[in-house]
Order: C-alpha cells, then sequence, then structure tokens
C-alpha cells in the first residue's frame, strides 16, 4: 500500500477502502479479491506487456524500420482486447529462436517457412492465420527463369525469402516437370529485383522464385526486361502465415487475443502490414505440410 494512503498511525484513509477493512468487512474485502483474481486472471497476471513478435525471415527492412507500423497495429489489437502488447520485427531465424528461448515471448505472426521447418526447435500453436492483400488466406511460389530454355545443369535458385533446401524440395517444387539433367539449388536474396534483372539478361545463369505478392507486383512492371523472364513452375497453394502461441500464456487471455484478431479487419495499420486481417485456420492445413517435410 503506498505511504501516502495512510495517516500517522498507519491505519488507511482513503475513504473508499476504509468501510472495507473496519471489523468483519476486512474478510469480506479479502474474499472479493480472491473472487475476480480467479474470475479475471487477465485483469491481475498481466503484470507486464504481452509479447508479439513479428517473425519473417529475409524481410525488407530492420526492426526499427518496422517499429511504427508494428505499434499502430498492436495498438489497434490492445483495444479490442484490453490488454497491452509489445512487438519485435525479426529478419534473421536464429536471432528470433535465441529471442524466443531466453524471454519466453507469448506469440507471434511467422512466415510459413518458418513454422514448419522449426517445429521441433521451439513449440508453436497455431491460433489463427493472416489474411493478406491480394491473395487472401492462401499463398503460392513461381518460378521464373530466362525466356531460353533450361540446359542440363545445377542452377541456384535465388529467393527473398530464405527457404530450406528440404522445404523446397518437398512442397514448393511439388509436381514440378523439370527437363532431364536439371538440378535446382535454393539460395537467399537480398537484392531480388537486380538479380531478376541479371536473369532477364542472361547475364545470370539462375532462377528466382517469389510468392504470390512479389509476382503480383512484378507482373505491374511494364518494362521491356521484364517480357524476358518465363515462368517455369507455380506452387501447389499453400495456407498463409500462421498467428502462433509460443506456449507462454494462459488459457484465457489466449482466446481473448484470438477473438481480437479476428475483430481486425481493414485498417490502415493492418494495410501497412500488407494484411486485410486474420482468418480462422484450418490445422489441418499446415499439418498436412508438415507431414510432406517429414516423408521421403
Amino acid at each position: 500500500m503506498s505511504p501516502g494512503l495512510k495517516n500517522k498511525n498507519g491505519r488507511i484513509k482513503s475513504p473508499f477502502f476504509s468501510p472495507f477493512i473496519k471489523g468483519g468487512h476486512r474478510g469480506i474485502f479479502i474474499c472479493l479479491i480472491f473472487y475476480f483474481s480467479l474470475s479475471t486472471p487477465h485483469l491481475f497476471a498481466q503484470t507486464k506487456p504481452l509479447s508479439f513478435l513479428f517473425i519473417y525471415p529475409g524481410g525488407e527492412g530492420s526492426d526499427a524500420d518496422a517499429h511504427p507500423f508494428i505499434e499502430a497495429f498492436l495498438n489497434d489489437l490492445s483495444k479490442k482486447t484490453g490488454m497491452h502488447f509489445v512487438g519485435k520485427y525479426f529478419e534473421e531465424a536464429d536471432e528470433a529462436l535465441e529471442t524466443i528461448r531466453e524471454t519466453k515471448p507469448q506469440m507471434g505472426i511467422v512466415s510459413l517457412a518458418f513454422y514448419l521447418q522449426e517445429q521441433n526447435t521451439v513449440p508453436m500453436e497455431i491460433l489463427a492465420k493472416t489474411e493478406t492483400l491480394g491473395s487472401g488466406g492462401t499463398n503460392e511460389y513461381t518460378l521464373f527463369s530466362h525466356a531460353g530454355a533450361l540446359s542440363p545443369g545445377t542452377y541456384d535458385v535465388w529467393c527473398p525469402e530464405p527457404l530450406g533446401q528440404i522445404f523446397f524440395e518437398k512442397i514448393i517444387l511439388k509436381n514440378i516437370s523439370l527437363p532431364a539433367g536439371v538440378h535446382l539449388k535454393i539460395k537467399p536474396s537480398y537484392g531480388i529485383l537486380t538479380t531478376l534483372k541479371r536473369i532477364s539478361s542472361g547475364e545470370l545463369k539462375a532462377l528466382a522464385l517469389l510468392d504470390s505478392h512479389d509476382t503480383q507486383s512484378l507482373e505491374k512492371i511494364s518494362l521491356p526486361w521484364v517480357k524476358n523472364l518465363k515462368k517455369i513452375h507455380t506452387s501447389i497453394t499453400l495456407p498463409s502465415s500462421p498467428v502462433v502461441s509460443f506456449g507462454f500464456m494462459q488459457e484465457l487471455t489466449r482466446k481473448q487475443i484470438i477473438a481480437g484478431l479476428l475483430n481486425q479487419r481493414g485498417s490502415k495499420p493492418l494495410s501497412d502490414l500488407r494484411l486485410k486481417g486474420f482468418l480462422t485456420a484450418e490445422k489441418q492445413e499446415y499439418t498436412s505440410l508438415l507431414q510432406m517435410l517429414e516423408g521421403n
């Protein structure tokens, strides 16, 4: 109790509290505190902000660049849930994994590849999924090459997102029909537009892999070099990035956050993050992909 609430005899002088602590009312007051702490644990349990991570390995910009957009989004979520959040953006998977292990954050939005590839590294339970601008709650990856035919050999496949080779081969390349003798190796690119121009000109003997958003952006570019690129494969339709719990959250808090996310639609903070809103996730969408990864 703050010293400012006591008189010189050490008794509380607040006119609001004093009736409840005299005589037998003290026990009633204590019982009421106990009752409300059980019935509304989120009011008493949130002694510090809930940590909300944004994990997009290979994404554009830094945490400092993303901070204003993340803060605006989390302020909106706070209004819908009555909870306070603090956010952080990660463009490196290793840094994100270290943070999860050391700081025990409550939740985050993670890329599909991160979710699938790190399942056995950190706990992640799907709460919802993102509804992205342009592609809704799904995503597809498209392979681009130079307009000419691919001759036998091993080609690097440059992608803005650092996908693992197993994810690339078992999920992205599922059902692909490549010319005999052609082998592909996925690599991260941090300057994909320059890479695409070099592939288009024939200077770089390689391929590029773009997600739905980047493919749509490329197709809107009305420049001659774009016509020298050829689509050679589009992946199966994949679910969008999931919203996950890292396991450090009370059940009531979890339910309130899911409700708050599903109630967010079409705001400017969402559009700044390339989102329309959030959707209920069908967990089977993700389970089937995990089975594909684990299969031989």
